[in-house]
């Protein structure tokens, strides 16, 4: 007879395992977008005389892309991970696992965000190593990778985690996929606004309807 904590530590162990073997192919997928994006584009210029210079972990390219492909990944995670809230059979089966709802949700959190970081590193690392080997280095290099590295995982988790919980609040997947767009648009809506009554309420403002620094005010 297994003793309740082995028990309890075997269907944690299966809730991991099958959330991983279910899910496999996300970081795969991501790992391969994010090389395409980050130091492939850094082999691309290799012979164009940038490196060498000054340390560069990405092409300007390639930053405008992830500036679109980090948060996407996070909410392409998320909505894999917990859309089997919106199915009522599927949840009855995992709840009746034996498994808290407070560790389900823990597992499936973690498990995202692992998928996410684990995606990200590698191809981060590549980068490290391709200008590594190109530049000289000192400890603002790594200190400003380190910087990077944090800021694009904030870029995925951020919206990951927002989505998470929005999608364990709502009931259906359009209403969490509509509030998850109200909630990542709202910061942006909001300085918008409030750069627009500057201008309006405050004549000669030095920041536009974006919250920019007007270059006359300069």
């Amino acid at each position: 007879m297994t003793s309740p904590a082995f028990s309890k530590r075997g269907i944690l162990s299966h809730a991991i395992g099958s959330t991983l073997r279910q899910f496999r192919l996300l970081p795969v997928v991501f790992l391969l977008v994010f090389a395409l994006a980050i130091p492939c584009t850094l082999l691309d210029r290799s012979d164009m005389g940038w490196l060498g210079k000054e340390a560069m972990f990405y092409s300007q390219l390639s930053a405008y892309m992830l500036w679109f492909l980090l948060p996407a990944a996070g909410l392409v995670t998320a909505f894999s991970l917990f859309y089997f809230l919106f199915r009522s059979r599927a949840v009855a089966a995992y709840f009746s696992l034996g498994i808290s709802r407070d560790a389900l949700f823990a597992v499936r959190y973690l498990t995202g965000a692992g998928i996410l970081v684990g995606s990200l590193l590698p191809n981060m690392l590549a980068s490290l190593v391709i200008n590594v080997l190109r530049i000289r280095v000192d400890a603002g290099f790594f200190l400003q990778f380190l910087y990077l590295l944090a800021v694009a995982c904030l870029a995925m988790l951020v919206p990951y985690t927002l989505a998470v919980l929005v999608i364990t609040l709502c009931g259906t997947l359009t209403e969490a996929a509509a509030h998850t767009a109200v909630w990542l648009c709202a910061p942006h809506l909001l300085g918008w606004a409030a750069g627009t009554f500057l201008r309006v309420l405050l004549p000669g403002s030095p920041f536009d309807g974006y919250g920019s620094v007007l270059d006359a005010a300069m």
